[in-house]
């Protein structure tokens, strides 16, 4: 009797746990469509937030006007935007009427794209579609180009990306519109919104990953022959397997509070308590010692960004650190003194506004310059220039430029 117990036991276990494995499964497919949405969407608010830079860049808004010299400039720079987050970006920069001014040299846009494009021209603004490509679905937008002196479309930049080649993995595809509200709706595992930027929203972009045959359905057939010959001695396992069970897993829900609480409330000095069964009061201590580590870490971290705080305070060189399109990240206080600004008055604006004629107006062709042929002509180079304050007020200064990367960027 007691083998027959035994052997019962092991059969509703290994049920028991094929079952847990196939919902595992299914957890672990809906978790990989999150997560390559998460990627999809971050792809798409860089390529739309890349966009809106490149629409409002003052090199962009001088090609418009320049009718002589643009050719010498304007061609190379928009080949430097093939691609980002390594994604293909097809190109195109129009005027007011829908005209082609340049592009990046990655493809042609065909006379129904411009069509929409200058359908969409009078109202100025911007447009997404999804459309039918001769290698799969693209991604059809465009950013207007407005002055701000008049407010009226002087321009626009049209671009298009392959659906596919949004860093998608295993088989997965985007879908969208009636199909994606209809696969959300159903709460499928193998689907997950994408959260992208305004500009999509209207599109309802959606990732669909491919089955796992692992993760489907028991033989509910098979499994009720199985229960129906065994249910009364199944039973009787299942109530003692419940009430060992609990004091098995007492430890693990114990562990389970803590972690919760660490990751709603963050670390600090609270740790997990040791546990009654070894297993469990081994991943305890594992658990503190990776607190421990991450503690000391995240004082370090803190330390060195309060130390870099307050020498960057405390240092009388004026200091300005700008993005690669030129655009203030940083000033220090002896900055703010010297031009006589405030740090949120010039931060993401224009490192021009601290320069007067001819400077101010040159800036932005001489970072285009560098960006195209990579030679610099002041980085590490102290030089005399002249600066311009905020009343208006011009003054001689010493300029050193250096250059950094950080996060993959350049500044």
């Amino acid at each position: 009797m007691a083998a027959l117990l035994a052997g019962i036991a092991m059969l509703v276990i290994a049920i028991a746990s094929w079952w847990e494995h196939a919902a595992s499964l299914r957890d672990l497919q809906k978790k990989d469509a999150e997560l390559q949405a998460t990627i999809v969407g971050n792809n798409l608010g860089e390529i739309a937030e890349r966009m809106s830079e490149l629409a409002n860049s003052r090199l962009i808004a001088s090609a418009l006007i320049d009718s002589a010299g643009k050719e010498n400039y304007l061609a190379p720079f928009l080949r430097g935007i093939r691609r980002i987050n390594g994604i293909p970006v097809h190109l195109l920069l129009v005027d007011f009427e829908g005209r082609e001014i340049a592009s990046n040299g990655q493809g042609s846009f065909s006379e129904q794209e411009l069509n929409w494009l200058r359908e969409k021209l009078p109202a100025g603004l911007a447009a997404a579609r999804v459309q039918l490509g001769e290698k799969g679905e693209e991604l059809l937008a465009v950013e207007f180009i407005a002055f701000a002196r008049s407010n009226s479309v002087e321009g626009a930049v049209l671009y298009k990306i392959k659906l596919d080649e949004l860093s998608l993995q295993g088989g997965a595809r985007i879908v969208h519109g009636p199909e994606a509200k209809q696969l959300l709706h159903s709460q499928a595992i193998r689907v997950a919104a994408v959260k992208v930027p305004p500009i999509y929203q209207q599109l309802d972009f959606a990732v669909l990953t491919r089955p796992n045959p692992s993760a489907k359905s028991v033989d509910w057939q098979w499994l009720g022959v199985f229960f129906i010959l065994l249910v009364g001695m199944v039973v009787t396992v299942i109530m003692l397997g419940l009430h060992f069970g609990k004091r098995l897993t007492r430890d693990l829900l114990s562990l389970e509070l803590f972690a919760r609480g660490i990751a709603e409330k963050g670390f600090g000095t609270d740790r997990a308590e040791a546990a009654d069964s070894h297993e469990v009061a081994s991943l305890a201590q594992s658990i503190n010692r990776m607190l421990e580590h991450l503690k000391q870490q995240h004082d370090r971290l803190h330390d060195s960004e309060e130390r870099f705080r307050l020498m960057l305070g405390n240092m009388a060189e004026s200091i300005v650190s700008i993005s690669d399109t030129g655009m203030i990240e940083l000033c220090n206080p002896a900055a703010e003194r010297l031009f006589g600004y405030r740090s949120e008055e010039v931060v993401g604006k224009n490192v021009s506004i601290l320069m007067p004629e001819p400077y101010h107006s040159e800036h932005d062709g001489y970072l285009a310059n560098y960006h195209r042929t990579g030679q610099a002509k002041i980085i590490g180079i102290k030089r005399e220039v002249t600066g311009w304050r905020s009343d208006g007020s011009v003054f001689p200064m010493d300029l050193q430029v250096a250059e950094f990367f950080m996060g993959g960027r350049r500044h």
